[in-house]
């Protein structure tokens, strides 16, 4: 729930104060809160129909990188782990 990834119950908030002392809300403004909280998945989570650009680009996006942005932080991850070649797979 605090990853935004399932629904607040009806009537009900979360609220975070950034190191900025900004105070955000979940259920106001959900970009903003993801960009404060970062998932770390109990397992590895590869989809056999997605090709490497794709997985990075999805990664991207859930991390909060704005949609023009994900395809330069997407080669740039490529890049970083010696997965260039494969971003046109």
């Amino acid at each position: 729930m605090i990853t935004g990834l399932l629904p607040l119950e009806p009537g009900s908030d979360v609220w975070l104060r950034a190191a900025d002392d900004n105070v955000v809300s979940l259920r106001k403004n959900l970009r903003e809160f993801r960009s404060y909280v970062r998932l770390c998945q109990q397992n590895d989570f590869l989809y056999e129909e997605l090709t490497v650009k794709e997985h990075l680009e999805l990664v991207s996006m859930l991390r909060g990188f704005h949609s023009e942005s994900v395809p330069q932080v997407a080669k740039d991850q490529a890049e970083q782990v010696g997965l260039t070649a494969e971003l046109n797979k």
